[in-house]
Parts: C-alpha cells; sequence; structure tokens
C-alpha cells in the first residue's frame, strides 16, 4: 500500500507533490502566455478554413487540427515538466509543417508518398501476420488481402499516373522536396537535433539520465530545466508561426498577416530576452 500523501519517489512525475507544485508554470509565466496566445490565433484561424470538401482543404485543415492539439498538449506537459515527452510532440509538430509545405507546393507529390507510405505499412503487416504462428488462422485471408491491395496499387497507377512504391513516408523525402525555402531548411534541421537529443533511444537521450558527481554516477528522473523549458517554447513557436504563415497566404487571404507579424517580433523578443538566441 502506498502513503496516502505520495512522494515523488514512489509515482515519479504522477505525484501529488509533482502536480500541485505549479513552480514550471509561475517561474515561466511569459512561456505559458506566449504559447497560449498562439493557441488562440491558431484556434480561431480554424474556424476560418473554406468549407469546400476538397483534397487540397481537407488534409490541410486536418494538419492544423493535429498542430493545435500538439500544441496543447506541450503546453500541459510543460506544466509538469516533462522533457524528452515534449520534444517528441514538438517534433511532429515539425513533421506536420513539412507535410503542408509540400502539400501547398506539389499535392500531387504528397499524395504519392502518402500512398506508398499506407500500402507499405500495409503490405508490411501483411507480412508480419503471414509469419505469426498465433495468427495462422488468418494465413489465407491474408494471402487473398494481399493480393487485392496488390491490384488497388496497380489500378491506382492507371488512375493517377504514378506508382505507389510502398515505402515508409520518410520525412526527408518530405523535405526534399521543399529544401529551398527557408522555413523549411530551418524546421528541418530543428527536427533532426531534437530528434536524436532527445526523441530517438541514442547515446544524447540516455546521457539526460545520468549525473556525475564527486561521489559517483547516479541514474535519474529529471524535469526539464528553465533552458530547456525556452528551448521547448522556441521549437514549438517556430513550428505554429511557420505553419500558421502558410495556412494565412495559402487558406485565408492574409486575414492574418498583421496578427502574424506582431508574433513574429514578440517571438524574438521574447526569447532573447530568455537567453534562447542571440
Amino acid at each position: 500500500m502506498m502513503d496516502k500523501e505520495s512522494t515523488f519517489r514512489q509515482e515519479g512525475f504522477l505525484s501529488k507533490e509533482h502536480n500541485q507544485n505549479n513552480k514550471i508554470q509561475d517561474e515561466n509565466a511569459h512561456a505559458f502566455e506566449f504559447l497560449r496566445d498562439i493557441n488562440t490565433m491558431m484556434m480561431e484561424m480554424s474556424t476560418k478554413f473554406p468549407n469546400t470538401a476538397i483534397a487540397k482543404n481537407i488534409v490541410a485543415h486536418a494538419l492544423m487540427f493535429r498542430v493545435i492539439q500538439s500544441l496543447q498538449a506541450i503546453i500541459s506537459l510543460l506544466n509538469v515538466g516533462y522533457r524528452a515527452e515534449i520534444f517528441s510532440i514538438i517534433r511532429m509538430m515539425q513533421e506536420s509543417y513539412l507535410f503542408l509545405a509540400l502539400h501547398v507546393k506539389n499535392e500531387k507529390k504528397l499524395h504519392e508518398i502518402l500512398h506508398g507510405d499506407e500500402y507499405g505499412f500495409k503490405l508490411k503487416m501483411h507480412t508480419a501476420i503471414s509469419n505469426a504462428p498465433e495468427y495462422s488462422d488468418y494465413h489465407e485471408i491474408t494471402k487473398e488481402s494481399e493480393v487485392r491491395l496488390r491490384e488497388q496499387m496497380s489500378d491506382e497507377k492507371t488512375y493517377f499516373g504514378y506508382e505507389s512504391k510502398s515505402k515508409t513516408a520518410s520525412i526527408t523525402a518530405v523535405y526534399n522536396e521543399t529544401s529551398t525555402e527557408q522555413n523549411s531548411i530551418s524546421i528541418y534541421r530543428d527536427y533532426l537535433l531534437i530528434s536524436n537529443t532527445y526523441c530517438h533511444v541514442s547515446i544524447n537521450s540516455l546521457c539526460q539520465h545520468v549525473q556525475k558527481t564527486q561521489e559517483g554516477t547516479t541514474l535519474l528522473f529529471r524535469p526539464a530545466n528553465k533552458g530547456e523549458i525556452w528551448e521547448a517554447v522556441m521549437y514549438a513557436s517556430k513550428a505554429c508561426t511557420a505553419f500558421s504563415g502558410i495556412i494565412n497566404k495559402s487558406y485565408l487571404n492574409g486575414l492574418y498577416s498583421e496578427e502574424l507579424k506582431q508574433l513574429y517580433r514578440y517571438m524574438e523578443s521574447i526569447l532573447r530576452d530568455n537567453g534562447v538566441i542571440k
């Protein structure tokens, strides 16, 4: 049985003593206020989206919902002090920006990449099920389904004029299509950095749990420090403002141009004041 008053040692970041402490939010009030301002703007932008039910609108609008929801999750997790988890969500936002950039530039190419990913996923699942003894009752059905899937891929080649190559939708492949655009270059660079530093299992990410002292080496849980909190604010706000910029220009006829300019200026000011940029 746990004590009535839980401790961090017993429950980690889920402990009452940690979650009832608003120290992080209190000490970084400007960061939370700034992210909430971005959220408010993007929520409003999402209501002004064109209603025409065509792929160009639907894909962009769905990506926007994904980014907004991710931003809201970041605000919630920052207050608890999670680190790798926050950056993993930021990574999703950066992916969404790169997909939107390609969607606006070359909708057909993005369609090709996404359908290749979908077929690749389904074929991999067919193989995984066919090789799993516990699914032996489904092996015959799986073979028949795979035949139909390959026929569908062939039909799509005839209809769309390209062949889905059944491969994972690599973010690098998406980025390569927009690699001449400054925002894409910057966000892809950030994406690579935080992927290794925080998100993937790597030497860098594992070292985040190591603390060396005169007494020796200790492994520990560690909430985000002030520098990491503002680093997260920088990456999240860059992804959100760049994403909103495309939406504003391509879907909202520049309705939020002035608001975005003010947001850019404030973002630069607040990040500089907190030592994130020089």
